[in-house]
C-alpha cells in the first residue's frame, strides 16, 4: 500500500477534502497544509486558509470510479462515433 503515496496520479497524491464551517458554507480543495490553527485547501489554483475555530466538519472526499466512467464512456463513445 505505501507505493499508492508516492503514485504520480494526481488523484493519488493529494487528497481532496470538503470543509463545512460553521457559517454553513462548504470549501472543496486539495490539502496543502495544515497546523493547529488552520487548514490550507488548494481550489482551482487559489490558496484557502480556513482557521480551526470557523471548522464544524471535514470530510474526505472520494474518487468513485463508477462515477467517472459513467461520465468518460459517452463522451468518448459520442467522440468515436463517425456520423454524415
Amino acid at each position: 500500500m505505501n507505493f499508492l503515496v508516492f503514485s504520480p496520479l494526481p488523484i493519488l497524491s493529494n487528497p481532496e477534502f470538503k470543509v463545512k464551517k460553521l457559517d454553513g458554507t462548504n470549501v472543496q480543495g486539495k490539502l496543502v497544509s495544515k497546523n493547529e490553527k488552520a487548514i490550507s485547501l488548494k481550489q482551482y489554483g487559489r490558496l484557502q486558509k480556513i482557521p480551526k475555530e470557523d471548522i464544524s466538519s471535514i470530510k474526505k472526499r472520494k474518487f468513485s470510479l463508477i462515477k467517472t466512467s459513467v461520465v468518460a464512456i459517452p463522451i468518448i463513445a459520442f467522440g468515436l462515433y463517425d456520423y454524415k
